[in-house]
């Protein structure tokens, strides 16, 4: 789920459920009641939940919750980084008054969350990632000239929702500015992107950037203006956008493209490294962590990753000789020949969801084309927005694509749809509701290609060919991000490191997304490992009681937590299993 991943992030806000408050209310000597911890700790999630999408309203319209749809955090500026590292130090300060010994299971295990995320957080303010502010995979200007589409994240359903966008269009202008004032500060403190990276940046700014109002991105959710719209308020908005795209975002894409071409790019360095950055070796081995979950070393990453290409490159070649060459195979010359091959897709997957996952939901999915990446975003809780599953469609009939089931199973169900539906969907407290943690997200999406036989695809041998494929290429990117950023690797390096495995100059731009976009790469392959490590030491404990569903139900409902929170719910989930139905050993 990359930028997408970008992710990953957007019905309404569900405040905190009441939790189990501690059975014992404590009185003063006067006789008046105190808060209990467990009353302490809801009132400092709700408030947690509450100021961060204060400070961050762009997070606050991704989940549906419409209060600040007329802000555009600049969360690059140097104002708004203090203002955010001291709101992290008044909650962790909270936090550390309550006494934990009195709270539940469940209310410990909420209060692990929040340490981690504010310690998390905290830390990476350490690192000067204001001075990078965008590349082409994190590109603030491409994700909101989509916004600006109408067919994303901003709602335009009412005159309100067009005149909070116009509003937020100077909330961008003011974060281009500081784009640029940022980079001219990494310039001096040598802060700055690869050249590489940078002159992909421009390529994608220059994809996106407004000429012609009326031609513009920005003018889509003009184009398609709800017909209820009062015909005078349509006139003024239509007058009021091409004034803004014209004036205002176009001189900023502009201004932000001109001074990257002119100014930035003969500073920026020749070597891909996030390691020869200042501190850079620090900093990846933060962004590791943070990515992760995990304490696992640059070197026990890329020793991981050539033990489990090896592994995988057997069962390739296994099932490489099952394959009759001469087998044809569905091609797809236009869109909507692709999308309703997708929803056919759907329509097999969907019924056999409960059985193997113990689950539903309610969130609905479209299936759309795109020219960029496959990709997913999520939808709303109340299905005001749709869950939209992006499918890579460019230029169909010069370069026809089959339907891909690995990637739908990843993107769609049971994989990002499914589980960021069920997160949105579940009682789970307001913060974990919005928390994203690639390496369980990536992880659980990775981890869920493997059921295609199971849910009734996987016919082909083929796509079963391609599911191993797109783990290959999973293990081979734990080695590639590793090469790159602690070792130094080239883009050349990085090819001739993947030959070997069938992969040439077509994966340039991949190698280059590793490099702009560090350690997150590292998530699907260490979460997936993990989860299936879960499952491993829960069938071991279980026995002849060991439930799929039930795991998989457990997991879903934990929500995106840190790996080694994960393994702590779980381990809690086998115990509680075993009292109930005696452990193997005992019966």
């Amino acid at each position: 789920m990359p930028s997408a991943k970008t992710g990953i992030r957007r019905v309404q806000v569900l405040f905190l459920v009441i939790l189990v408050s501690f059975s014992g209310i404590g009185r003063c000597e006067e006789g008046v009641s105190v808060e209990t911890n467990s009353q302490t700790l809801v009132a400092l999630l709700d408030d947690f939940n509450e100021a961060f999408l204060r400070m961050h309203p762009r997070v606050a319209t991704s989940l549906g919750d419409n209060r600040y749809n007329d802000r555009f955090e600049n969360n690059i500026s140097v104002a708004h980084r203090t203002r955010y590292a001291s709101m992290l130090r008044e909650f962790q300060a909270r936090a550390a008054k309550i006494q934990r010994d009195r709270l539940s299971d469940d209310e410990q295990f909420n209060l692990l969350i929040f340490d981690n995320l504010v310690r998390t957080e905290r830390e990476g303010l350490r690192y000067p990632e204001h001075l990078l502010p965008l590349d082409q995979m994190n590109c603030l200007p491409a994700e909101f000239a989509e916004w600006g589409t109408g067919q994303s994240t901003h709602p335009f359903h009412t005159v309100k929702d067009y005149d909070d966008f116009l509003k937020r269009m100077d909330g961008f202008v003011s974060w281009v500015d500081t784009a640029i004032a940022n980079m001219r500060a990494g310039v001096e403190q040598q802060v700055v992107l690869s050249a590489r990276i940078a002159k992909r940046t421009i390529e994608r700014l220059k994809e996106v950037a407004p000429d012609k109002p009326e031609k513009s991105l920005f003018y889509g959710c003009i184009d398609n203006m709800p017909a209820d719209v009062d015909k005078a308020a349509g006139k003024r908005l239509k007058q009021a956008y091409a004034h803004a795209i014209r004036n205002k975002l176009a001189p900023a894409f502009n201004r932000l493209i001109r001074f990257m071409e002119q100014e930035y790019l003969p500073h920026c360095r020749e070597d891909l490294a996030w390691s020869s950055l200042p501190d850079g070796q620090n900093w990846y081995a933060y962004r590791i962590r943070a990515y992760t979950t995990s304490d696992l070393s640059p070197e026990e990453i890329f020793q991981l990753g050539q033990q489990e290409v090896s592994r995988i490159v057997k069962q390739i070649q296994k099932i490489s000789g099952e394959i009759s060459p001469g087998q044809p195979i569905r091609q797809y010359t236009s869109k909507n020949q692709l999308v309703h091959a997708y929803q056919r897709l759907m329509t097999r997957v969907v019924p056999r969801l409960h059985d193997h996952f113990g689950i539903t939901i309610e969130t609905p999915m479209e299936i759309r084309t795109t020219d960029r990446v496959s990709h997913y975003r999520p939808g709303t809780r109340d299905g005001s927005r749709p869950g939209v599953f992006y499918v890579y469609a460019d230029d169909l009939r010069r370069w026809p694509v089959v339907v891909n089931e690995p990637l739908f199973l990843h993107e769609a169900v049971p994989g990002h749809h499914f589980q960021l539906s069920v997160q949105r969907e579940s009682n789970l407290p307001a913060f974990r509701q919005w928390t994203f943690y690639g390496a369980y997200v990536e992880g659980w999406a990775l981890y869920v290609e493997r059921f295609g036989g199971d849910l009734g695809l996987y016919r082909d041998s083929r796509q079963q060919l391609w599911q191993l494929r797109s783990e290959l290429w999973r293990a081979l990117r734990l080695m590639l991000d590793v090469g790159i950023h602690a070792g130094g690797w080239s883009v050349d390096d990085a090819l001739t490191h993947i030959k070997p495995y069938g992969y040439g100059n077509g994966m340039v731009r991949e190698i280059e997304r590793y490099a702009a976009w560090p350690a997150q790469a590292l998530t699907y392959k260490i979460g997936e490992l993990r989860i299936l490590a879960l499952r491993e030491k829960a069938e071991k404990a279980l026995g002849t009681e060991f439930e799929l569903a039930a795991f998989h139900r457990e997991i879903l409902l934990t929500g995106p937590v840190p790996l080694n929170l994960l393994e702590l719910h779980m381990d809690r989930w086998i115990d509680s299993r075993k009292q109930k139905f005696g452990s193997p050993e005992n019966p």
